[in-house]
């Protein structure tokens, strides 16, 4: 502890919730407001520790010890204090919480003049805050920024629906643009801005069209590596073709692995570098058709 900042171990089972750590403030600042003598007197350790006098973590004391006392609220062995009246402390402010070792936690907090600047520090940012974000001032900021959030996650949205939009785009030029091979039509590409999710809704596009197709769509995940996804209809799984090996062999060629049911399948390559070796890969699958099989 130092005249303007002090910590405080405890024993405790688990983090304080903010509403706890209210709790403590408010009683603390109770003991300050109410401007209570400090109290000190030596006496032996025994005698102190049958007055109720808490001992500190890790102290070490002799058999004569220094007891303080600020009225009912606390009395402790303690070398020495700052303040000779509760009031002298002026105000009190938590800082931190945390843990320190097992089933032991700590509380940092300030007082006097250095919470009185924290707190000015606190309201000049709330100030600044409020100005970023076109508040007239602090009291509005929290229902800016939950206006602002709210803002946000609709242009999300509708950022979400517009790559969907693309990626169906994309899907139907690359149904278009389908190649021959041997018996079944063959769909490949890479759908830029695309997610997980348009994957799937790309493989299903491809399912319901009803012809013999077999498609292996890729996209690139947010870590850089490649995800596939393949399908094929019915009519090209009666045909022997299989999803699972097609993306089996795709991911292989990438540096990735994976597979799945016949219908439908995902996997993962490592190497975006290999896009279109995984392509050809997936070719020569579909090539092999009644030649090695592809079961």
């Amino acid at each position: 502890m130092t005249a303007k900042s002090l910590r405080f171990d405890f024993t405790h089972f688990s983090a304080l919730t903010q509403e706890e750590l209210s709790d403590v403030e408010r009683l603390v600042n109770e003991a300050v407001w109410a401007a209570v003598p400090v109290e000190t007197k030596e006496c032996d350790l025994e005698e102190a520790k049958a007055a109720g006098a808490m001992a500190l973590f890790g102290e070490k004391y002799g058999a004569r010890v220094r007891v303080v006392r600020v009225g009912e609220y606390s009395a402790e062995l303690c070398g020495g204090t700052h303040a000779e009246n509760s009031g002298n402390l002026g105000l009190f402010h938590v800082l931190y919480e945390n843990s320190v070792a097992s089933g032991i936690r700590r509380i940092e907090g300030l007082t006097a003049a250095l919470a009185m600047d924290f707190f000015a520090r606190q309201q000049a940012s709330l100030q600044r805050s409020a100005a970023l974000l076109k508040a007239n001032n602090a009291n509005e900021l929290e229902a800016r920024a939950a206006a602002v959030m709210a803002q946000l996650k609709e242009k999300e949205r509708e950022a979400t629906a517009l790559a969907a939009q693309l990626s169906g785009f994309r899907v139907q030029e690359l149904l278009q643009g389908a190649q021959t091979i041997g018996t079944l039509r063959f769909v490949c590409g890479l759908l830029d801005s695309a997610d997980a999710e348009d994957l799937r809704q790309a493989c299903d596009s491809v399912k319901e069209s009803g012809e013999r197709t077999a498609a292996l769509f890729a996209r690139r995940t947010e870590k850089g590596t490649l995800q596939f996804a393949a399908a094929c209809t019915a009519a090209a799984v009666a045909s022997g073709a299989h999803a699972g090996n097609l993306v089996r062999a795709a991911a292989q060629a990438a540096g990735g692995s994976g597979g799945g049911k016949a219908e439908s399948a995902m996997a993962g390559g490592k190497d975006p570098a290999k896009l279109e070796d995984a392509f050809g890969a997936a070719r020569a699958l579909l090539a092999s058709i009644g030649t090695e099989g592809f079961q």
